[in-house]
């Protein structure tokens, strides 16, 4: 049986290899309703672990919180819509998964550096 060294943690190969799969199908559920509301104890019962442990695991496996992953999938699929310039920002806001446009937008600025009317503007320039 082989041992591997995680953040100073060892595991058995197995046991790593198993919460892998876990994070991968808590992955593909983020991605499947990215513009519904996501909440980190449903994600958690999916990798059937504690939300402390998912958060601890999935941070290791992806480099990031749970939260912040959400966060980065919506605002990509957000400048993806807004690229083509055909969707108002409240329909981006909804699209994404976002309850109110004020929260879209302080998000998005946070993320991007700019407010959604300014990317917009940006990219036709480009």
């Amino acid at each position: 049986m082989k041992y591997i060294s995680s953040g100073g943690i060892i595991k058995k190969e197995t046991t790593r290899s198993d919460l892998q799969k876990r994070i991968e199908k808590v992955i593909m559920q983020v991605d499947e309703n990215i513009n519904s509301t996501i909440d980190i104890k449903e994600l958690s019962q999916t990798a059937c672990l504690s939300e402390f442990h998912f958060i601890r695991i999935f941070n290791e496996f992806c480099g990031c919180t749970p939260y912040q992953y959400v966060i980065k999938k919506r605002i990509n699929r957000a400048k993806m819509l807004i690229q083509h310039n055909i969707y108002s920002v409240f329909e981006v806001s909804q699209a994404c998964g976002y309850e109110s446009v004020q929260t879209f937008r302080k998000c998005f600025k946070r993320e991007t550096g700019f407010s959604p009317s300014e990317y917009s503007k940006l990219k036709q320039a480009v």
